[in-house]
Order: structure tokens, then sequence, then C-alpha cells
């Protein structure tokens, strides 16, 4: 399963990135700490899974999701936030995400959705 992760701060890219390497089967293609990079990144690396926050430089999360769910075939959304308030959270699941979980509460819980989507794709494969 390939992961590109958008997050604007390096700590939280690394736990990904060690989440990730802990999980049979998956691995990080691309990073992005902003909108524009992240599109571009996600469109030359063509994932199967997006890691993406709410809030960051250059249009923040809300821009990349428009861009995703206009392509024939968008990647998984997983939303990794410090922003976990409904009114995002509703958004981001009202527009196709598969998850949207808080940074400091649901880390977890996050990274057992990867897992879950990651053997589900084994299965598949």
């Amino acid at each position: 399963m390939r992961i590109f992760i958008v997050d604007d701060a390096p700590e939280l890219r690394a736990r990904v990135r060690q989440a990730v390497a802990a999980l049979p089967a998956a691995e990080v293609v691309g990073e992005a700490c902003d909108a524009a990079t992240a599109i571009l990144g996600i469109g030359r690396t063509e994932p199967d899974v997006v890691v993406l926050d709410v809030v960051f430089p250059h249009g923040g999360g809300r821009a990349v999701l428009d861009v995703l769910r206009a392509s024939a075939a968008p990647p998984v959304v997983l939303v990794l936030t410090n922003h976990p308030e409904p009114e995002y959270r509703d958004f981001f699941l009202r527009r196709g995400a598969a998850g949207v979980f808080d940074k400091s509460l649901e880390f977890e819980s996050f990274v057992a959705a990867l897992a879950d989507l990651a053997r589900a794709r084994a299965a598949v494969s």
C-alpha cells in the first residue's frame, strides 16, 4: 500500500513514517508540507492512501481534497489533525474522507485504520 503524507509538522510526518514502517506491505511514497507540493507529489506518485492534515500553508486540506475528489481514481483519504472539531470532521467525511482522527487523542485508531486498509488491500491482491 502506497501512502503519501501531507502535514506541515516534520515531527508528525516522522511519527506516521514510523507507524507505516511497522505495517506489512505498506510504504511512504512521498510527503508534502503545503497544498501545491502535495497536489504535485500525489499526482506523481499515485498513492493508494493520503494522510491529510486540515490546516497547513497555501491552501490546507480542503484544497487538496477538492483536487483529489476530481481525479478519476482518487486515493483513500485519512485526515489526521489537531482540529477534530465537528465542523471539520463533518466537512471532510461528507467529501469522501474515510476517517478523521485527532493527532493527540486518536493516533492509535488512525494506525489501526491504516492497518485495516493494508490488510484489505493485501486480501484483494
